[in-house]
């Protein structure tokens, strides 16, 4: 399939590499499962979001998990960028602080 193809490229041709590419495939299949499982039960009640705008929920994918993982991974890179500028700009104002 073009996600199993995907992953497997990712991953390279190495027998290891392709072997946790399929792991992580059956992984992120039985999550999407699982929430649409969750989406489709009794129990569900459409997001607060989607009732404002008048829109159903559509199925989750495994594409949409690794959209999340990538934007998950981005945020969390921006946030310690964040950390590491306001580290840099402590450091530069205290050592402007210090007597010539």
């Amino acid at each position: 399939s073009l996600r199993e193809g995907s992953l497997l490229h990712v991953a390279g041709q190495r027998s290891e590499d392709a072997a946790a590419a399929h792991q992580a495939l059956e992984v992120l299949t039985a999550y999407a499962e699982g929430v649409n499982a969750y989406m489709g039960g009794e129990d569900y009640v459409r997001p607060l979001e989607l009732m404002a705008v008048g829109r159903e929920p559509q199925n989750w994918t495994i594409e949409d998990s690794l959209v999340i993982m990538d934007l998950s991974s981005y945020l969390g890179l921006a946030s310690l960028n964040e950390e590491a500028e306001e580290v840099l700009a402590s450091a530069v104002n205290s050592t402007s602080d210090l007597p010539s």
